[in-house]
C-alpha cells in the first residue's frame, strides 16, 4: 500500500507539472514567440504562426486529457489509502474535475468551433477583420485563453496544495498502520 501511495502522489505531481507547465510553456513562450514580428517575417504574417500554434495547442489537448486522467486517478486513490484531510483531497478532486471540465469544453467545443471558423475565413493575413467570422473567432479565442488562464489558476494551486501535503500523508499513513496494530 505504500508503494501505491508514493506512485499515486508522484503519478500526481508529474501529471499537475505537466499540465500545468504546458499551460505556461503555451502562454509565457510559444504564441508570444510565434507572434513576434521577426518570427512572423519568416512565417509569412499571422496565418501561418497561427496554424502552427494551433496544431502545437491540438497535440497538448491529448497530452492535457492524457495528465487529466492520471490526476483524477492519482487523487482517488490518495482518498481510499488516506483516511486523514479527506476535505482537502476532496477539494483537491473537485479542483481537477474544473479542470477537466474546462480542457472537455475548450478542446471539444471551443477548438473544433475555431478550426471551422479558420477555414472559413481561410488566410488571416487578408482576412476582413471586422468580418461575423473573425469576430466570432477572435471572441473564443480570448474565452479560450481566459478558461486556460483558469486552468493555469487551479492546476497551480492544486500542485502547491498537494506538495504540502506530502509529508502529511506519510505521516497520517504511517499513524494508521500503528493504529491497526493498536498503538
Amino acid at each position: 500500500m505504500k508503494a501505491l501511495l508514493q506512485l499515486a502522489i508522484v503519478a500526481k505531481c508529474l501529471a499537475l507539472l505537466v499540465w500545468v507547465g504546458g499551460i505556461i510553456f503555451f502562454a509565457f513562450a510559444a504564441a508570444p514567440l510565434a507572434f513576434q514580428e521577426p518570427v512572423q517575417e519568416i512565417t509569412g504574417g499571422t496565418h501561418v504562426s497561427g496554424m502552427i500554434v494551433n496544431s502545437m495547442l491540438e497535440r497538448f489537448t491529448v497530452w492535457q486529457a492524457v495528465c487529466a486522467a492520471v490526476l483524477l486517478l492519482a487523487l482517488v486513490i490518495q482518498i481510499r489509502l488516506l483516511r486523514v484531510n479527506r476535505g482537502r483531497r476532496v477539494l483537491q478532486i473537485l479542483a481537477a474535475l474544473v479542470m477537466t471540465a474546462l480542457l472537455a469544453w475548450c478542446g471539444l467545443l471551443i477548438g473544433p468551433r475555431m478550426n471551422a471558423l479558420g477555414d472559413e475565413i481561410g488566410n488571416f493575413n487578408e482576412a476582413d477583420h471586422t468580418g461575423e467570422a473573425y469576430l466570432e473567432f477572435d471572441a473564443l479565442h480570448q474565452r479560450y485563453s481566459r478558461l486556460m488562464s483558469i486552468n493555469l489558476v487551479l492546476g497551480l494551486g492544486l500542485f502547491i496544495t498537494s506538495i504540502v501535503m506530502i509529508p502529511s500523508a506519510f505521516r497520517d499513513r504511517e499513524r494508521d498502520i500503528f493504529r491497526g496494530i493498536g498503538l
